[in-house]
């Protein structure tokens, strides 16, 4: 994950051949970052 939009429920993914995707929060399972770590707020 890169990203994340304002309200943090949708996370954008870089899927590694220069083409990015959203996918929903309530899709994935147990989230979380590292210690110390932020995802930025794209738009």
């Amino acid at each position: 994950m890169v990203g994340q939009n304002s309200f943090g429920d949708w996370y954008q993914l870089d899927l590694g051949d220069g083409t990015f995707a959203w996918i929903a929060g309530f899709l994935l399972n147990d989230l979380t970052c590292p210690e110390g770590f932020t995802l930025p707020v794209v738009g």
